[in-house]
C-alpha cells in the first residue's frame, strides 16, 4: 500500500475504534526499523492490535471508497498473519492520553488523520519517545495553549461495575456519554472521588514541559 492507502486504512481503523494512535505509532516504528514491506494494516494485524475480521472490514470500506476504474489495493491477510498471533501489550497511561489527545485534535479539525499519521511517520526510528502533544506543537498543528487545553479535557474518572463488583480508574474525554466495563462490557458508573486536596499531575507536568522545550525561549510558557 502507498502512504495514501495506508493513511486511509489508519483513518478508518481509528474511526471504528479498532486500535489506538499509539498502536499505529508502534507499527510505524517497526516498519522504520525493518526491511519488511508490510502495509499498515498488515503490521497492525501481525502485532495483534486488530483481528482478521476487523482487518477485512476496513479493507472492504477502502475498496468501496475507490471509484470504478481506480486500482484497488491488494493487501492479502495471509501475508501478515503469524502462526501464533502476538498478545498486544497493555497500553500505558501515556499511551492512552496520546490516543485521546490525537482523537480530540482530529475531531475538532486541528489536523486530519493523514496529518496525524504523517507526524508519527516522521519520528526517527529508535529516537526517544515524545508525547503526541509535543510532536503536534513542533509540527505547527497546535499551539502550546491549544495543546494544554486539549490535554485538560482528558479526564480521569473513578468508575465501578456493579455486576463485576470492580472499580476502575478510567481515562476518557471529558463528558463522554458511556464507558463499557472491560470484563463484562456492561456500562460503568461514576464513583464519588475521595475529598482530597488536589495533587499535581506528574504526567501533565511532563507533557507541558516537553511542549515548552520545543518552542523558542521567547514563546515558552511560565511553568510553576
Amino acid at each position: 500500500m502507498s502512504h495514501i492507502e495506508n493513511d486511509k486504512f489508519g483513518e478508518i481503523v481509528l474511526s471504528l475504534g479498532f486500535c489506538t494512535v499509539d498502536q499505529i505509532r508502534r507499527c510505524l516504528e517497526i516498519q522504520g526499523e525493518t526491511t519488511e514491506n508490510l502495509s499498515l494494516g498488515q503490521s497492525l494485524l501481525r502485532e495483534g492490535f486488530i483481528s482478521e475480521e476487523q482487518y477485512s472490514r476496513v479493507l472492504t470500506q477502502i475498496r468501496r471508497s475507490f471509484k470504478k476504474g481506480t486500482p484497488v489495493p491488494h493487501d492479502p491477510i495471509h501475508a501478515a498473519t503469524p502462526a501464533n498471533p502476538a498478545t498486544p501489550p497493555v497500553p500505558s497511561a501515556e499511551d492512552r492520553v496520546d490516543d485521546l489527545l490525537g482523537k480530540l485534535a482530529v475531531q475538532e479539525g486541528w489536523l486530519t488523520t493523514s496529518d496525524l499519521l504523517a507526524c508519527l511517520r516522521a519520528e526517527k526510528p529508535g529516537a526517544p519517545r515524545r508525547p503526541l502533544g509535543e510532536i503536534l506543537v513542533a509540527a505547527g498543528y497546535l499551539t502550546p495553549a491549544r495543546a494544554k487545553d486539549l490535554f485538560a479535557r482528558v479526564s480521569r474518572r473513578l468508575m465501578s461495575c456493579r455486576p463485576c463488583g470492580k472499580k476502575f480508574t478510567v481515562l476518557s474525554i471529558a463528558q463522554s456519554r458511556s464507558i463499557a466495563c472491560p470484563t463484562c462490557q456492561g456500562p460503568l458508573e461514576d464513583e464519588k472521588l475521595p475529598n482530597l486536596r488536589p495533587a499535581k499531575d506528574p504526567l501533565a507536568t511532563q507533557t507541558v514541559k516537553a511542549i515548552a522545550k520545543a518552542l523558542p525561549p521567547s514563546r515558552r510558557p511560565r511553568l510553576q
